[in-house]
């Protein structure tokens, strides 16, 4: 047998290629979910200016549920549901594709995922998380269906149809609890440069300790084997 014949083979050019741009995806959706993180932060300090006088950029910023109920009543609820919609499906995507992309390990950067990770080993595993989807959206649960390399043709109207009905069940709830919400809103706005800076301080400390976490684990963040979808 020659030296030829026992040398490995190279990897060829076009799978070198794929490699590079495979890293550089999985690079681009954990920058994305960094960048969305980064405007709830940002909705999150500026909620007691925004909610009185810009409730619709409040919800752009962070569509949570409970900005969907602090603003229900302040925003038209079309406007509210077309605004709150297409972000929340962003982020959700974003955690599937994450999931994905990376596999375990970027669930073990999500406290409430760590736990998910027994669930993963049992074969009903994915219909149990598509059912939770579509009840009730959850990153970990975004995640967990991205590891067990759920199509996204599963995915998607699985989540579309759930998220748009919690949006609108929390819009509905919103215009619903307007008498129970406006002292809550009143004191909020009435207070807003203490609450500012609270909300600031929280942040501050929360950020870098969860920025650190996730820096530190996300070194070990490998591509996963092609895609055959």
């Amino acid at each position: 047998m020659t030296n030829r014949q026992l040398a490995p083979a190279a990897p060829s050019h076009g799978r070198r290629v794929i490699g590079v741009l495979s890293q550089r995806a999985g690079r681009g959706w954990l920058l994305a979910a960094i960048a969305m993180a980064l405007c709830s932060y940002g909705g999150l300090i500026a909620l007691p200016s925004l909610l009185g006088p810009h409730p619709g950029l409040l919800l752009a910023l962070r569509p949570t549920p409970e900005v969907l109920l602090l603003v229900g009543h302040r925003v038209n609820p079309l406007m509210s549901f077309a605004i709150a919609l297409p972000v929340r499906l962003l982020v959700h995507i974003i955690y599937f594709r994450l999931g994905r992309f990376y596999g375990e390990p970027i669930l073990q950067l999500l406290r409430p995922g760590r736990a998910g990770l027994r669930l993963l080993r049992h074969a009903w595993s994915k219909a149990i998380l598509l059912a939770s989807v579509l009840l009730y959206q959850t990153t970990p649960a975004d995640v967990s269906l991205g590891i067990l390399r759920t199509r996204p043709r599963i995915f998607l109207p699985v989540l579309i149809l759930g998220a748009a009905a919690s949006t609108a069940v929390l819009i509905a709830a919103g215009r619903g609890l307007t008498d129970l919400a406006a002292p809550a809103t009143r004191w909020v706005t009435g207070h807003g440069p203490a609450v500012t800076v609270t909300l600031a301080v929280l942040v501050a400390v929360q950020a870098p300790l969860i920025g650190r976490s996730w820096y530190r684990r996300s070194r070990d963040l490998a591509a996963p084997p092609p895609d055959r979808d």
